[in-house]
């Protein structure tokens, strides 16, 4: 019982440690690259509008200028470039329930910061138009300009590439978007990628960002990454620029938002990117009071565990130490 007792405390040790440690925060800087940098190619279905309109998302559709009257079968498709920022536009203009909003929370884990939202609606998103020619041909278009009129860009027949392979990216497509930055609307342009293959449309969005700073008079260069799935970085997964994640093994170089990350002498958790910033929280320091913390429990613990402790062992000497008489005469 007394074992547990102690495993008790000194898991409250450890927590009260870790939540009263100053926290040594860095806020590093992104650059953002095209391409995809030392991480996997992964790539996403594109989702097209669904026209129920008991859709949740009904009333956020656009509609698209400019569509070649003679084609037939046409769908529209949306890639957004940050789906927390739509969503709370549309939210705040009326075109999703607060029900709607609320469940979008819960399941996205995620509690809005509005200083770093628009409330007014911006372009964070573009749209992609399939449908056949006079000839029977499938074509894409893309809102390239993000003004959702097609007139203004050019049809074209989708490469068809194999499901496991991703294309060049020669073959990328810049479109034009939104972003909040500095509180500020900035517009930007991004590349995107789109592979046809037998089943689906896939996208994606090859960028990742970089990030660097010094410790012990060295620079350590850092690569995030978003799955290339959208423009928002929040959910950083990082790794040293040195790691190359060419095979599953190299998966383990990676942190993700929460987790750790080893770089030079120190540990640091992985606390995301906020306002186009990394953000790492340095806990070596903690991790050493607490290590010294948990050695003084243990030493403790282990003099309390044994059969005969030296104060034991000298128990009967205890009434001789201020008698002189008994000393002498026992």
């Amino acid at each position: 019982m007394k074992k547990y007792l102690n495993l008790i405390i000194l898991q409250f040790f450890f927590f009260g440690a870790m939540a009263q440690a100053p926290a040594n925060k860095l806020q590093l800087p992104l650059t953002y690259v095209d391409g995809y940098g030392p991480y996997f190619q992964a790539m996403a279905g594109l989702s097209w509008d669904d026209e129920n309109p008991l859709n949740s998302w009904f009333k956020t559709y656009k509609d698209i200028k400019g569509i070649p009257p003679s084609w037939t079968a046409v769908k529209k498709g949306i890639i957004f470039f940050d789906i927390r920022q739509f969503a709370y536009q549309n939210y705040a203009t009326g075109n999703i329930s607060k029900d709607f909003y609320i469940e979008l929370q819960n399941c996205w884990n995620w509690k809005p910061d509005t200083t770093l939202l628009s409330k007014t609606p911006i372009n964070c998103f573009v749209y992609v138009v399939r449908g056949k020619n006079s000839a029977g041909k499938q074509m894409l278009v893309v809102d390239s300009q993000g003004n959702l009129d097609v007139a203004d860009d050019t049809p074209f027949e989708p490469v068809k590439h194999p499901r496991a392979s991703t294309p060049p990216l020669k073959e990328t497509i810049q479109v034009a978007y939104q972003k909040l930055i500095g509180g500020k609307v900035t517009d930007l342009k991004a590349p995107i990628m789109l592979k046809n293959d037998s089943s689906m449309l896939w996208f994606n969005i090859p960028r990742h960002a970089k990030a660097q700073f010094r410790q012990n008079g060295r620079n350590y260069d850092l690569n995030i990454s978003n799955d290339f799935i959208s423009d928002d970085f929040s959910e950083a997964r990082i790794t040293l620029a040195q790691n190359k994640i060419t095979t599953m093994q190299g998966m383990d170089s990676i942190s993700n938002k929460g987790e750790y990350i080893t770089i030079g002498k120190k540990i640091y958790r992985n606390n995301g990117v906020i306002a186009d910033r990394l953000e790492l929280e340095e806990i070596t320091d903690t991790l050493e009071n607490v290590s010294s913390g948990v050695a003084r429990i243990e030493n403790k613990y282990l003099l309390g565990q044994r059969t005969h402790t030296r104060a034991q062992t000298l128990a009967w000497f205890k009434p001789y130490q201020g008698s002189l008489s008994k000393l002498r005469h026992p």
